[in-house]
């Protein structure tokens, strides 16, 4: 849990004062410590993926308008640096690599949808709505049903 991923970042000596270390590090407390009960489990992962899915898009995003739209190419340098975040947002999430990422894609196919909704105006239709209900539900079943339901 909290201690493996703890021990995992290694501080120079000489950094390790900082407040940039220590607000990143009370980041990883605070979100390892809402993750102890299991609804403090689920709200987490939750805003964590909502908070990947808009960095990923936003950061995505950008790179398109700067490059297929007409938008400054500075916007690029934005882009990249939020797309740096992105992937560094699914670390705190406590499943494994591969699940986490795996119930990521659900929680990006309706984000994709509202970003395109909010920020570019296509509003998306009855299919897209239920589209993205069913592969939310199938992601949060995956997520989230208890594994000791399972016999061994």
């Amino acid at each position: 849990g909290r201690q493996y991923l703890m021990d995992m970042v290694v501080v120079p000596e000489e950094l390790e004062r900082t407040d940039t270390v220590r607000a990143s590090m009370g980041m990883y407390e605070a979100i390892w410590g809402l993750q102890s009960t299991v609804l403090g489990q689920v709200i987490a992962s939750i805003v964590l993926f909502i908070l990947a899915g808009f960095a990923e898009i936003g950061g995505g995003w950008l790179f398109w308008k700067a490059l297929r739209e007409g938008s400054p190419k500075w916007w690029i340098v934005f882009g990249a640096i939020i797309l740096i975040i992105y992937g560094i947002i699914p670390t705190f999430q406590k499943a494994q690599f591969g699940r986490t990422y795996a119930v990521y894609g659900g929680f990006f196919i309706a984000l994709a949808l509202a970003w395109g909704w909010a920020v570019d105006g296509m509003k998306p239709d009855l299919f897209d709505f239920i589209g993205s209900g069913i592969a939310i539900a199938g992601v949060c079943f995956m997520m989230f049903m208890p594994r000791s339901l399972i016999s061994k």
